[in-house]
C-alpha cells in the first residue's frame, strides 16, 4: 500500500492557563510532516558554522548525575512532547492526533486489513512483536488509512487520540491528555475526568509503547465506548488474548522490495539485497537503517554485504539474528560518525527521553554550536528532526547508545 498522504496544516494549538503535558513545549508537530520551514527558522542542517570540540566532555562522561542536573537546569523534568505526533483537530475542534509516518511502508496488506476491520468502537486490539518490528508503523499507517484527512473516521467519530508510554509512562499523563483534548477539567482529578471525557464517546485511542506503561489496566478499565489499539513488546499487556495480533518480520520480498526502494541505484544486486535482509533477519528498523545508509553514502549492497561480519549460523533464530543484526549495524555505523557525534549520541542515550532542542548539546558539552554534530547524527539516521527539535529515530537506538 502507499503511505498515507500528508495531513493538512492546522492552526496552532492555542495557550491554556494551565498546559497540559502535550501542550507545553514548541516541538508539537503542528503541521503535516511536509509543511515548509518558516523563513525566520533555524539555519538548514550542514549550513551552520563548525562546532568547537568540547574540553570538558570527559569530567562529565564520569558523571551521570551531572548530565542530569544539567538538564533539569536548562528545562526542568523532562516532559511527553511526543514530538512525533501530529496535532490536527476538526473543523468541529475534535482531536485527531496521528503519529509521523517517516519511513517507507511495504507490504503487509494482510496485516493492515484485518487490523483495519479488527478496530471497531469497544473494542481492544494489541499489536505484539519484539522491538523493531514495525507495530508503531503498521498502527500509525492503519490510522491514516481511516482518517486520511481533517476528518475523524466514520466508526470513531469523536476524532483519534494518540499517546506514547515510552517517552512518559505515567498513566497520568495519558489521562492528562484525554481529558484536556475534550476539555475536561480535573475535578475530582485527571482519571476522572478523563473517564467522563470517554463515558459517551466513540474516539479511538492509540496506545503506544505499552511495555513501558506503569499502570496500564488503570487506564484501560475507563476508555467507555472507545476503541483501543495498542502496540507493545509484551504479550502480558493484551487485556483480551483473543484480539492480539502477533506481527512477524518481513516476508523475504518485501524486505527485498524495501530495501530496494531505500537505496535506490545502490541495490541493484538482487542477490546481495537478499542476503542483507536475511541476515538482519527482515527487521524493518534494521532494513531503514541499510538502507538510508546505502542511500546517503554511495556505497553498494555488494560491497555493504562484503563487510558485513556477521555469522549466518543454521541454528540461529530469527530473534537471534535481529540482535546481531542490529548490534551490528549500529557498532558499523558508529565508526563513521565523529567522536563529537558519538559523544553526543552518549548524552541522547542517557538524558534525552523526549524531543529536544540544539541548546540542551550546547549546555551539557559546553560548545557554542551543536547544529552540525546534531545534523550528522540525522543523516546517519540516529536522530530525526522536527520543526525546532530532536529526536531519537527508534527507541533501539537508545538501548544500543
Amino acid at each position: 500500500p502507499e503511505d498515507a498522504p500528508a495531513a493538512p496544516t492546522t492552526p496552532k494549538v492555542p495557550e491554556f492557563p494551565t498546559p497540559p503535558p502535550h501542550l507545553r513545549s514548541e516541538q508539537l508537530v503542528e503541521s503535516s510532516p511536509s509543511a515548509s520551514t518558516p523563513a525566520d527558522a533555524t539555519p538548514p542542517l550542514g549550513m551552520e558554522p563548525p562546532p568547537e570540540e568540547p574540553d570538558t566532555f570527559n569530567a562529565l562522561q564520569s558523571s551521570l548525575t551531572q548530565i542530569e542536573q544539567a538538564g533539569q537546569t536548562l528545562f526542568g523534568p523532562q516532559i511527553n512532547v511526543l514530538g512525533n505526533i501530529n496535532y490536527g483537530v476538526t473543523a468541529s475542534n475534535l482531536p485527531l492526533q496521528r503519529r509521523v509516518i517517516r519511513h517507507e511502508f511495504v507490504g503487509r496488506v494482510d496485516k493492515l486489513q484485518e487490523l483495519l476491520e479488527r478496530l471497531q468502537p469497544g473494542k481492544t486490539i494489541t499489536i505484539c512483536g519484539p522491538g523493531g518490528i514495525g507495530k508503531s508503523s503498521l498502527a500509525a499507517k492503519a490510522v491514516w488509512t481511516l482518517a486520511p484527512a481533517d476528518q475523524p473516521p466514520e466508526r470513531f467519530p469523536d476524532g483519534i487520540i494518540t499517546h506514547s508510554f515510552l517517552e512518559r509512562p505515567e498513566a497520568a499523563t495519558a489521562f492528562e491528555l484525554i481529558a484536556s483534548a475534550y476539555k475536561e477539567v480535573p475535578q475530582p482529578d485527571w482519571a476522572t475526568a478523563a473517564q467522563r471525557a470517554m463515558a459517551n464517546r466513540r474516539a479511538l485511542l492509540v496506545l503506544d509503547d505499552a511495555e513501558a506503561a506503569q499502570d496500564l489496566p488503570s487506564l484501560l478499565n475507563r476508555t467507555g465506548l472507545c476503541g483501543v489499539l495498542i502496540t507493545t513488546r509484551r504479550r502480558e499487556d493484551a487485556p483480551d488474548q483473543n484480539a492480539v495480533m502477533d506481527l512477524p518480520p518481513l516476508a523475504p520480498e518485501e524486505a527485498t522490495t524495501l530495501l530496494k526502494k531505500l537505496a535506490g541505484a545502490r541495490a541493484l544486486d538482487e542477490d546481495a539485497v537478499a542476503q542483507i535482509c536475511h541476515l538482519v533477519g527482515y527487521l524493518p528498523f534494521s532494513i531503514n537503517f541499510v538502507g538510508r545508509y546505502l542511500h546517503s553514502y554511495g556505497i553498494n549492497a555488494t560491497e555493504y554485504l562484503s563487510s558485513l561480519e556477521l555469522n549466518d549460523e543454521a541454528d540461529q533464530t530469527i530473534d537471534e539474528r535481529q540482535r546481531a543484526g542490529i548490534a551490528h549495524l549500529f557498532n558499523r555505523t558508529i565508526t563513521y560518525i565523529s567522536d563529537l557525534a558519538r559523544q553526543t549520541l552518549g548524552v541522547i542515550g542517557v538524558l534525552a527521553q523526549a524531543p529536544f532542542e540544539h541548546s540542551l548539546i550546547e549546555s551539557v558539552l559546553e560548545i557554542k554550536s551543536a547544529y552540525h554534530t546534531l545534523g550528522e547524527l540525522v543523516n546517519y539516521s540516529f536522530l530525526e528532526r522536527g520543526d525546532t527539535s530532536y529526536k531519537v529515530a527508534h527507541a533501539l537506538i537508545r538501548t544500543y547508545a
